[in-house]
């Protein structure tokens, strides 16, 4: 995995690439194109993609289709981007990944349970700590969930001494489905 940073403070714990889109409709001529930013948790957000938004709103009306793509893009946009990748720098900062599992927006939680199933078996050991340890119940299900994924004794062996007997039913419920799905 390539080392990335994010564009605005430079950390490099967790970063996300985020596409923004942007469309310039001028009559009979269309043209729709996106650009890649990398940023952090704290710096994701309609705040990274100011300068697609304020294109869009002022040149992706002009053209008939273009008209609907721009629609679509500032929808995108005002929604913080579309979410592509997570990563983290080294699999020691996999933890701050963990932390991103309690947030709700559900298209960030998606890229970042892959970004952690990219780490595969580097992976079982701290979410079996979160699944025991982390005091936030989402995080603890999404954490359960991912071991569930894994074909690793150490995963159901967690699961089973440390999932089973958490204090949130929500949580022993994906436990049981994690230990019992079988993959294909």
């Amino acid at each position: 995995m390539s080392r990335l940073v994010c564009e605005k403070c430079g950390t490099s714990d967790i970063v996300f690439q985020i596409n923004f889109h942007y469309i310039i409709g001028l009559i009979f001529y269309s043209f729709k194109n996106e650009r890649v930013h990398f940023r952090c948790e704290k710096h994701k957000g309609i705040q990274a993609g100011w300068f697609e938004i304020v294109i869009c709103l002022f040149l992706g009306w002009w053209a008939p289709h273009a008209f609907l793509w721009n629609i679509e893009a500032l929808s995108s946009n005002f929604r913080g981007g579309i979410i592509v990748d997570a990563r983290v720098s080294s699999v020691a900062e996999i933890q701050s990944l963990i932390e991103v599992l309690g947030v709700k927006e559900m298209r960030t939680i998606e890229k970042t349970i892959l970004a952690i199933l990219e780490y595969r078996d580097k992976a079982i050991e701290p979410l079996i700590e979160a699944l025991g340890t982390h005091k936030d119940s989402q995080v603890r299900l999404y954490s359960a969930y991912i071991l569930g994924e894994f074909e690793s004794s150490l995963a159901k062996e967690g699961l089973k001494k440390i999932g089973l007997k958490d204090k949130d039913s929500e949580v022993r419920k994906q436990v049981i489905k994690s230990l019992t799905f079988k993959k294909e």
